[in-house]
C-alpha cells in the first residue's frame, strides 16, 4: 500500500465511525482549536490497527514522511 492509499483509508475508516455529539465536547474541550470525529482511543485504535499492521514492513522513515505530508 503507498502512502496515498494509506491515508485515504484512515480517513474513509475513522469518518465512517463519526460520532458529532462526542466531537462537540471535544471541540469545546480543547477550545475551538482543532477539529474531531468523536472518536475516542477505545473506539479508535481497534480501526486503524488493521490498516497500521498492513503497512507496517515497507512504513519506512521517507513513506512515514510521505503519509504525514498527505494528511496536513
Amino acid at each position: 500500500m503507498i502512502p496515498s492509499e494509506f491515508v485515504e483509508a484512515v480517513k474513509n475508516t475513522l469518518e465512517t465511525h463519526r460520532n458529532p455529539e462526542k466531537a462537540v465536547a471535544m471541540v469545546r474541550y480543547m477550545k475551538d482549536n482543532f477539529a474531531f470525529l468523536g472518536l475516542k482511543r477505545p473506539e479508535f485504535q481497534p480501526l486503524v490497527r488493521p490498516l497500521l499492521t498492513t503497512v507496517k514492513p515497507v512504513a519506512d522513515e521517507a513513506w512515514l514522511a510521505e503519509a504525514a505530508r498527505l494528511v496536513g
